[in-house]
């Protein structure tokens, strides 16, 4: 039998819990005026990297067609906005 709390699931728990600890700064960025604000409708938005830049996906209208890329593995992350 596995013991369940040798699984790197746990691991990953106590670093959340740690990251957890920083104080949040929302507004920092808008104070520091490094980009011009631009609100979204959503809670969640996708950011593709590319040759380790983020770069953002073009806005679309809730319900149209996704933005078609080129085929291949793209390298995407997800922001949950508070």
């Amino acid at each position: 039998m596995q013991n369940p709390f040798a699984n790197a699931a746990f691991e990953m728990a106590s670093m959340t819990a740690a990251i957890n600890l920083i104080p949040n700064r929302y507004g920092k960025l808008e104070q520091m005026n490094l980009f011009a604000p631009k609100p979204v409708r959503t809670r969640q938005i996708i950011v593709e990297q590319r040759e380790g830049v983020l770069t953002l996906l073009p806005t679309l209208p809730p319900g149209s067609p996704g933005t078609v890329g080129t085929r291949g593995r793209r390298n995407v992350r997800s922001f949950v906005i508070p």
